[in-house]
């Protein structure tokens, strides 16, 4: 490819028609230069990039022909064509709105590909099992790829990425107690290494915040220990983490708490202490979702009825007696399976949910009516 002799054009989008490809500004980040993102316009797939040796921004300038688009930069005036893979979405974190467009026609180009499901990447905590496990392999089905933490089993994790790579996505699990809030920031590093190594890129799309456990606190028993253990993973956890890496997630990103169905009914007085720290985090959820509103993020908070997990030892599962129990007063007559939680997941997290923000969402299939 030799340089055209023409002036720099606008500069963030340029079109070569007769290779099906788009080139797209793509701005420096820490540890690497700016450059430029090459899409096929075939698929809307992310398929090289372009290192310029600077930070940007980027011009384009239009060939001899008006249709073949070439990508420069002051200090590297011009580019070579890319060579190194890329499997992911920067080209829309790249920013759309900040692009010039050379030829009109083809803008529909970037609005059709804009907030799609392909390629973006969901971090989901204690994604290695129950309704975390489950939200991971519906996302996968909406060709999401898959950051997945664990807390103390890493070969239930790597069985479910294997699961996911099966299902051809991109998927890594990390280890994180949600509980050692001082880790959170050499987490927030490594997540940041891994973004980079597995996809190139510096940001992810979708936060679901799943991981915790459950309590008993009978009235007239609960121990200051188990209020401090249930604050920590239901609260103060999920506030920390999602505060320190809302950096990272896209503008128009998804986050995604999970509560319980336990604030709106009491199946047992025992869970009083479990429901209330729910309650906190669908508070916090309104609060989130005002702050981070200008950057058009959503917020939401999940709340799962009874469910066939390993909640409370397995008994919604595993004890037909009490299954009969809960679904005495049941719109549907049964208890929910994790997929018909993930399935939920996929729908509030999806790109078409742009509008639903700092909203409590049951899904039980009409619990306690």
């Amino acid at each position: 490819m030799s340089e055209p002799a023409m002036e720099h054009g606008p500069h963030g989008l340029a079109l070569d028609a007769e290779r099906g490809r788009l080139y797209v500004s793509a701005e420096g980040s820490t540890g690497r230069t700016g450059g430029v993102v090459v899409i096929d316009t075939g698929t809307g797939r992310a398929i090289g990039r372009i290192d310029t040796g600077a930070p940007g921004p980027h011009w384009f300038v239009a060939g001899p022909d008006g249709r073949t688009g070439y990508a420069g930069n002051k200090e590297a005036p011009f580019v070579s064509p890319c060579t190194s893979p890329l499997v992911g979405s920067c080209w829309v974190k790249s920013g759309w709105r900040r692009m010039s467009v050379l030829k009109r026609q083809f803008l529909p180009v970037l609005l059709l590909k804009r907030g799609s499901s392909m390629n973006r990447i969901a971090l989901i905590t204690g994604g290695n099992r129950g309704i975390g496990r489950a939200a991971a392999y519906a996302l996968a089905d909406e060709d999401i790829d898959i950051i997945l933490t664990y807390r103390s089993n890493p070969d239930e994790a790597d069985t479910v990425v294997a699961e996911l790579v099966k299902r051809g996505r991109t998927a890594i699990a990390l280890p994180l107690d949600t509980t050692r809030h001082d880790d959170f920031p050499a987490f927030a590093d490594q997540l940041g290494d891994q973004l980079r190594e597995h996809w190139e890129r510096d940001h992810l799309d979708i936060l679901v915040n799943n991981a915790g456990f459950d309590r008993l606190t009978p009235f007239g028993q609960t121990e200051a220990a188990t209020i401090d253990a249930l604050f920590a993973v239901h609260v103060k956890g999920p506030i920390l983490l999602t505060e320190l890496l809302s950096p990272l997630i896209n503008d128009g990103g998804r986050i995604l708490f999970v509560s319980s169905g336990l604030t709106r009914y009491v199946a047992n007085p025992a869970y009083s202490v479990y429901a209330s720290m729910k309650g906190a985090i669908e508070i916090y959820t309104k609060y989130a979702a005002k702050i981070l509103g200008s950057r058009a993020i959503t917020v939401n908070v999940i709340a799962p009825g009874a469910t066939a997990t390993d909640f409370a030892g397995g008994v919604i599962r595993d004890d037909e007696k009490y299954r009969a129990m809960v679904t005495a007063n049941h719109a549907f007559g049964r208890v929910g399976e994790p997929q018909d939680i993930g399935d939920a997941v996929r729908a509030i997290t999806s790109a078409s949910a742009g509008w639903i923000t700092a909203q409590r969402i049951e899904a039980s299939g009409g619990q306690g009516l």
